[in-house]
């Protein structure tokens, strides 16, 4: 009966943060929870696993690092907080996350420091958790196969077979979108 919130304050600034809200049913805010890492911060995406929540976002020091936050869905306090973070001279940013039948599923946005568009990937990096945080799975996917390098992430989801779906966009193409499946190993299966 209660609402969760996920936002981006001071957004597309050096003193952005991440910031959780939960809400009563009645709209009360029951606790407010800024996850400042120190540079700019931000979220996209949240979802509630048992008694946690859980933050999918990035963190920035010299580039952007993906970051899974876990907060205590009763009072906000943070329980966990790990950077994922890939290559020098890409940034990476936690774009989706969503619970599974075997733990947690997430999708990292891996694109250059000399871009300044998250949606426009060289790679997705997709990553399951087991219930005690620990990954038992990281595959890289390419994700301009096909397209150009404007490539805009729209959404990504875990599939039954232990493997990703990616939706796509490409803005060079006149908007194209394209839905990628990528198999339990990483593969390539098939795109439309």
């Amino acid at each position: 009966g209660t609402y969760c919130v996920a936002m981006n304050v001071n957004d597309g600034s050096v003193k952005s943060d991440a910031a959780v809200i939960k809400l009563s049913s009645a709209g009360i805010v029951l606790w407010a929870k800024v996850l400042d890492h120190g540079g700019a911060d931000g979220v996209n995406n949240i979802a509630e696993y048992n008694d946690t929540l859980l933050v999918a976002g990035y963190a920035t020091e010299d580039a952007r690092d993906a970051i899974v936050t876990r907060l205590n869905k009763a009072d906000g306090a943070t329980i966990s907080a790990k950077k994922f973070s890939n290559l020098a001279g890409y940034n990476d940013e936690a774009l989706s996350i969503e619970v599974t039948s075997d733990g947690i599923a997430f999708s990292v946005s891996m694109y250059p420091t000399s871009y300044s568009n998250s949606y426009y990937p060289y790679w997705i990096n997709h990553f399951r958790m087991n219930n005690q945080g620990d990954i038992t799975y990281h595959r890289r996917a390419e994700a301009t196969i096909g397209f150009g390098a404007q490539t805009e992430t729209i959404q990504n989801r875990a599939t039954d077979d232990k493997g990703f779906i990616d939706l796509l966009n490409d803005t060079a193409a006149a908007g194209h979108s394209k839905c990628n499946k990528v198999g339990p190993y990483g593969q390539f299966d098939w795109g439309r």
